[in-house]
């Protein structure tokens, strides 16, 4: 029905207080909504109860709707059902935007939907929200507690496969909180000046005592905290108490934690706390200033915008910023130096940056006027992809990655069976400023996981990355066939060759060795080089004109490490990462320089010890079956072994008994490892599980008794 109406529980009062404009069938109202007042959202509709036929928004609000308890926000999730989005109250602002499972160490990687976000009763930080494999989360969910504003993620449910549907999520308070005045935290620093109100405090009669020595009376609690500490204040008349904790901070100011080069002529400081910058200036040391500043809107990120390029060395100088205290504190360090990224070695024209899952991969997006932070993901229902110890994507056994852009400029992506990399706004970003300069390049680190890598089916080498779908439709292919790098061209004007029309496959190196290797491929109009190693392998005339019209056509998606166009059984195996494109063309000199800081930062990377030995199976841990792993897609199971010989190494010695994880399950699917008999002898390439520390987070399964064996793992799928 269209009816808002509102029944008081206690005196049996029924009242309709509005009418909705269209039908209701799912409603949130703000927790501090009293009587004649208070926030509340329909689908489509967000209005107050003070004035229901007025909307304060009515913006086509997509599912999961609802207002946090002091109605200071709203979620929304959107249309994948995978991404949940936090907005203002009136819409105007869009706080943060995330994929659910997505954050460092969570399980699921975001493939599983999402359904009726539901805030912690008393808390405007926590969201908590079910995930399952179906659309309305009926089966197989669970639920994950979220903290938006620090981003930490708890499950809190790991229901089995064959397991009850995990219940929506109501009524979650946050602990050791008493809300009897607000449903948020009261928290601020010294001096700091409370009002608490309730209904339930009218008329006289009331004593206050604050919890700093400090009383009062009346209806309505007044005090100014001038110490920090941690205080409940309460409210007394005959039997009757109220309370509500204020949480007092020292008075000190906010500390710029870093000032790192987005771009050229963008600088983005980082605070350990929210900022104001009403009346603020940034100039370098060396007396420019900053002709904008942009603030996120949680008000930790500040981005400093030059009119011209910055020096090679900078300092930052910081004036008027403050904390957001009610009595302001200035920031403590106002000079900083402006840190350089080593690689790339000019961000000049960069267009898109993956540096592996370590990294800081952020850029400064002209087009939008803000920041763009790409993270890189295993593609949903696809796949063992993972990452390595340093962050490295590893393409294996069919694995596709996709690429998610998330924090403030987050494009959709979109759920599929197929691997999607940039889609909507970010591909037409880069295309067109291709297209406006006519010139494009892509870098890369990568390495092969071996030199015979050959054909699919259809007879074409296996594609690294491409810029197209079908081989033939698109931009770019870059692509392993043996122990050759190759780089392939289409001429149709739109992306797109058709018939028997021929494309131009270009071979860009040959592998030496399994070991990362730095590569740009760079075009221009008359001019495509291949850079190998930081040197130039070849300039050629590619002969194709209208090449730059090319990048007109948006609807092409990006692969990265993709199973084959028409063969998902045969797939590339290998790490890839320092990912960059840009607007314009390379020269040999910039190219020498990237290479020389990838170079070095892979010499800085800690040996590992490897040892090749032929071992024994002497005892295994079952595989887990899937209803016994879930959220988890993948699991390691402990194995040990007798080693017969070793070939490589001397970390171990023949005879030694070892522990190994080995996956056991990636992706739902048991492995070869997991069907391997007890008795067998195996040649086995091991690692030091301690060196692993991205297996930490993983699900592991040890049925063996305890020993002293030292744990190893064989790395492989």
């Amino acid at each position: 029905k269209r009816s808002i109406r509102r029944v008081n529980v206690v005196s049996g009062e029924d009242e309709e207080v509005g009418t909705a404009p269209n039908k209701i069938w799912q409603m949130s109202l703000a927790l501090t909504s009293r009587k004649g007042s208070g926030r509340y959202a329909i689908v489509n509709y967000l209005a107050d109860l003070s004035q229901p036929d007025k909307a304060v928004n009515s913006r086509n609000l997509l599912c999961g709707t609802m207002i946090s308890p002091s109605g200071q926000y709203v979620t929304e999730v959107a249309e994948t059902h995978a991404d949940l989005r936090i907005w203002t109250w009136d819409l105007g602002t869009l706080m943060r935007e995330f994929r659910v499972n997505a954050w460092a160490g969570a399980a699921g990687d975001g493939r599983n939907h999402t359904y009726r976000p539901r805030w912690s009763a008393n808390s405007d930080k926590w969201v908590v929200l079910t995930h399952g494999v179906d659309f309305g989360c009926t089966e197989r969910s669970n639920a994950a507690l979220y903290n938006w504003k620090e981003q930490i993620q708890i499950q809190l449910t790991h229901n089995p496969l064959d397991g009850q549907a995990c219940d929506e999520g109501e009524s979650f308070w946050l602990a050791g909180l008493p809300v009897d005045f607000s449903v948020i935290e009261l928290e601020g620093k010294a001096p700091y000046t409370i009002e608490l109100k309730s209904p339930k405090v009218e008329g006289e009669g009331w004593k206050w005592d604050f919890g700093d020595g400090a009383t009062g009376s009346g209806a309505v609690g007044r005090h100014t905290y001038t110490k920090p500490g941690d205080y409940i204040a309460t409210a007394r008349k005959g039997q009757s108490a109220l309370r509500q904790r204020v949480l007092v901070l020292p008075p000190k100011g906010p500390r710029a934690k870093t000032a790192s080069a987005l771009s050229p002529r963008h600088v983005l400081v980082e605070f350990e706390e929210p900022v104001k910058t009403d009346g603020a200036a940034v100039k370098l040391a060396s007396g420019r200033a900053a002709t904008k500043l942009h603030l996120d809107p949680l008000g930790r990120q500040l981005v400093a915008e030059f009119d011209q390029p910055l020096a090679a060395q900078e300092t930052l100088v910081l004036e008027k910023i403050t904390d957001r205290a009610q009595v302001p504190n200035a920031v403590a360090n106002l000079r900083l130096p402006v840190h350089r990224p080593s690689w790339p070695a000019d961000k000049t024209g960069l267009v898109f940056l993956w540096k592996n899952a370590k990294a800081d991969n952020r850029i400064w997006d002209p087009v939008i006027g803000g920041m763009r932070e790409t993270s890189v993901s295993t593609a949903e229902y696809r796949g063992a992809a993972r990452f390595n110890r340093e962050g490295a994507a590893m393409a294996v056994d069919g694995a596709v990655f996709h690429t998610i852009p998330a924090g403030l400029a987050r494009e959709d992506i979109a759920a599929s069976d197929n691997p999607v990399v940039l889609t909507g706004s970010a591909r037409k970003r880069i295309s067109e400023a291709c297209k406006k300069s006519k010139q494009f390049s892509f870098e890369i680190v990568v390495a092969s996981a071996d030199l015979a890598q050959t054909k699919g089916t259809d007879g074409r080498p296996l594609p690294i990355f491409q810029w197209g779908g079908n081989y033939g439709e698109g931009y770019f292919w870059f692509l392993q066939e043996k122990d050759k790098l190759q780089v392939s061209l289409s001429r149709h004007p739109q992306g797109w060759v058709s018939g028997d029309a021929k494309l131009e496959v270009y071979e860009l190196a040959t592998l030496p060795d399994t070991r990362p290797h730095h590569v740009i491929v760079s075009f221009a109009p008359k001019r495509l080089a291949f850079y190998f190693d930081g040197k130039k392998v070849k300039e050629i005339d590619p002969l194709i004109s209208e090449q730059a019209a090319h990048f007109s056509n948006t609807g092409h998606p990006m692969y990265f490490g993709g199973y084959h166009f028409h063969d998902s059984k045969t797939v590339w195996r290998g790490t890839f990462e320092y990912v960059a494109m840009y607007d314009r063309f390379i020269e040999e000199a910039e190219v020498a320089k990237s290479a020389a800081v990838v170079a070095a930062d892979l010499t800085k990377r800690k040996p590992m010890d490897r040892v090749v030995v032929d071992a024994r199976l002497v005892a295994k841990t079952p595989a887990p079956e899937a209803k016994d792993m879930m959220p988890y897609r993948s699991a390691l199971v402990v194995y040990e072994y007798a080693v017969q010989k070793v070939k490589d190494g001397k970390a171990i010695k023949d005879g030694q008994v070892v522990r190994v994880a080995h996956w056991g399950v990636r992706d739902l699917k048991k492995t070869p490892a997991a069907e391997r008999a007890v008795g067998a002898t195996v040649p086995l390439t091991l690692e030091r599980f301690t060196d692993h520390p991205e297996l930490e987070a993983e699900f592991m399964r040890d049925a063996l008794p305890v020993s002293e064996a030292d744990l190893w793992t064989d790395g492989q799928p």
